[in-house]
Parts: C-alpha cells; structure tokens; sequence
C-alpha cells in the first residue's frame, strides 16, 4: 500500500535534493523517478516534472535508464560523474561496455563526446558489410563523412578508399593529348568534378549491394561515370557535346569500365528509356565556364532567363524516365549575370523541381578548402565588392511515390 507521505511534493523535494553530480546522486535520482511514476496518479508524474523539477521529461527519462542499467550500478566507481555521458554508456552492448572498462576507454574523467564516439564505433563495428556486385565496399569514414549537411571536400577525399587520384591522373593524361586536337573536347579551360564528391553522392542515392541503373542529364567529363560503374552500378550518361562523349568512351576503355553515353539534350531525354533508380548530375552554371562552346548548350544561353527556362524542363523531362519514390541529386552553385548581381541558382533549380512535382528533400553544402579563397578574397572584395565561395549546393529530391 502506498505511504501516505509519499505524495507529488514528498518526491518533489526528494529529487530536487538528490539532483547533483556524482553517478551516487544520479542513481538515487533515478530510483526515485521510477519510484514516482511507478505511485503517483496517471498524469501527475509528468506533471510534477514539468511544474517541479529542474530537468525536463526528456531527461528524467533519461535518468530512469540509466539507474535501470545494472552496469552502471556495479562499476559506479569507475564512471565519469555526468548523467549525459552516462547515459551514452548504457547504449553500449555488455561486451564493448566490459571491453572499454578494462582498456580504461571508459574512466571517471571521459567526457560526453568521448562516449558517444565509442558508442558510434562499436555501431559501425554491428553494421552488415554490404558490397557491391563487383566488390566494391566503402569506407566507414566516408559514410560518417556524409552524415551531416557539410560536406568538406578534401575529408571525403580523405575518407575514400578508391584510387580516384590514379583515376583523375589517368583522365588529365588524355585530356592533354586531347588539347592537341583541333577543337578537342578537353580544353582544360572547364573545371573536372572530384571522384570522391561522386563517390559519396553515389553512396548515398544509389542502394549499395545492387546494380542500379543511374542517369546523368549533363554527363561532361569521365569521371562520374567511371566512379559509377566501379562502384557496381550502370551508368547512363547524357551530353550534347559528341566528341567529349567519344573522348570519355576511350577514357574508360582505357580504365577497363563501359558506362554508357547518349548523345542528346539532357533537358529532352528522348535518347534513354527509363525506369532509372537514381540520377545525379551537375549541370553548366550558365556563363561560369564556357563549356562546350556549342549553340545548343546550356551554357550558350544568351540570358538567364534564357538559361532557366530550359533548366525548367529537366525535371519535367526527368519525372517519367525515374522510378516512383527514386531519389534525385543536383549539384549546383551561385552564378553572376553580366552585370555581376548574384543569381540564386539553387534555389530556382529547388523551384523548378518542385514546380515538375519532386519532394525537395534536403540540401548538403559542399564545401572547398581555403587556401584559395585567401588569396582571391581581397582581390574580388576591392575589385567588385564579390566574397570568394567556398561552396557548391548538393540539392537532394525525391521522385513522387506514385502519379
């Protein structure tokens, strides 16, 4: 039968004074919550927190996990004397938990952060290696890497373990061949997209394990498409620009690899059949490069509005040639027009996708090192009051589910 005594202020002064550091005092605290909510009316435990105490719901549920965890009790000695820090320790399994007691992983001084990167470790330690057909298998660093909405570019260059510097120096080998060509494809005037920024985005939109079908509306260079295929999956690559698409065949013939060009308006897509399980592409940031220099080209276009209302009619184009619930990444950045006022390039591509029916799922900021904008920043800053950008706009959709 419940004490009389034991009433909503009779646990409200006991937790209060219970509440300090130590792991005793927080194993007192957490009793006494059980005790509370086990006695106390339905409605008056939550309430008696909320009006009470001087932690919130949250964390008093938090407390009771931990004064629930029989590890805690017998090693309390051992345990730094911070309930958060705690609290990442009770996620841990009996063995890992053993385990770093013994190394001294886990010590009274370790701190919250120190915890729950343990905890990360042994989750990476449980997870299922998936592996692609062809063997592929990526990093734990690169996933990790991705798991925010920053992405640094030289840490997913780090974090990869492909060969994609063995893979860049091969393309830039054909590409100064190519230069000697009469109007050649590879005029080293147009930037090359990182293989390890393909490799992440891949990683991400494309299901690890199966060769999905993956489409890129504006294709470019080689290296999308060879990162693809070696990561086990079939790439369909679109371009308006022939001889970069043969320029690119030889490339990964060369590398043992056979993505597969179209030669076509990435804005039409009347050169593919679908259904595609994925697609990704970085399309020309209007008059940021000159590209191809081809009349038909995005890049070509006279004006902005020019330029937008043909980006307009990709994911119109896109809808029908992807899979219902097929996810969609573009990689875009800030133009300038003539006059030098900065043009909002992703969010009109955010527009125009949502205008064709797309979800707009996220946005990741791929961000490039600093070295250079320190040496351009004041330059740009006193000739046209322009701040260097770090940074490109990893945009991530979702095909409608059903029509």
């Amino acid at each position: 039968m419940k004490s009389e005594a034991k009433t909503r202020p009779y646990y409200t002064t006991r937790i209060t004074a219970t509440w300090d550091r130590g792991v005793p005092n927080i194993l007192d605290t957490g009793d006494l919550l059980i005790e509370a909510k086990k006695n106390l009316k339905h409605g008056e435990f939550e309430a008696m927190i909320k009006a009470g105490l001087p932690f919130d719901p949250s964390v008093a549920r938090r407390l009771m996990i931990i004064a629930r965890d029989h590890r805690i009790r017998a090693h309390a000695h051992d345990l730094p004397p911070s309930w958060t820090t705690l609290y990442e320790l009770t996620k841990l399994p009996d063995k890992a938990f053993l385990a770093a007691l013994e190394s001294r992983a886990i010590h009274p001084g370790m701190q919250r952060d120190e915890a729950t990167l343990l905890v990360a470790q042994e989750r990476r330690k449980a997870r299922p290696r998936v592996v692609a057909p062809n063997g592929y298998t990526p990093s734990d660093d690169l996933w990790e890497a991705t798991k925010t909405t920053v992405w640094d570019r030289a840490i997913l260059k780090v974090a990869s373990n492909m060969p994609w510097k063995e893979l860049v120096s091969e393309g830039e080998v054909r590409a100064l061949a190519a230069t000697r060509k009469p109007n050649g494809p590879y005029s080293g005037a147009h930037s090359k997209f990182a293989g390890a920024v393909a490799e992440a985005i891949v990683l991400r939109g494309a299901e690890l394990g199966k060769r999905e079908r993956v489409l890129d509306t504006s294709a470019g260079g080689a290296i999308r498409g060879a990162v693809t295929e070696m990561m086990g999956h079939e790439y369909h690559g679109v371009d308006v620009w022939e001889a970069l698409i043969n320029e690119n065949r030889a490339i990964c013939a060369d590398l043992g690899l056979a993505p597969q060009y179209h030669h076509g308006d990435g804005t039409v897509l009347d050169c593919v059949k679908g259904p595609f399980d994925f697609c990704f592409t970085c399309p020309p940031y209007w008059t940021r490069e000159p590209y191809s220099g081809q009349d038909n080209c995005l890049a070509a276009k006279k004006t902005y509005a020019e330029f937008d209302a043909e980006m307009a009619k990709l994911p119109v184009a896109l809808r029908p040639k992807m899979k219902p619930g097929a996810k969609v990444c573009m990689v875009v950045g800030n133009v300038r027009d003539k006059d030098g006022e900065l043009i909002d390039l992703p969010g009109h591509t955010i527009r125009n996708f949502k205008a064709a029916g797309f979800r707009y799922l996220t946005r990741a900021d791929l961000v490039d090192p600093i070295g250079a904008g320190y040496r351009l920043a004041d330059y740009m800053w006193e000739n046209g009051e322009k701040l260097y950008p770090r940074d490109q706009h990893i945009l991530w959709f979702k095909t409608p589910e059903q029509d």
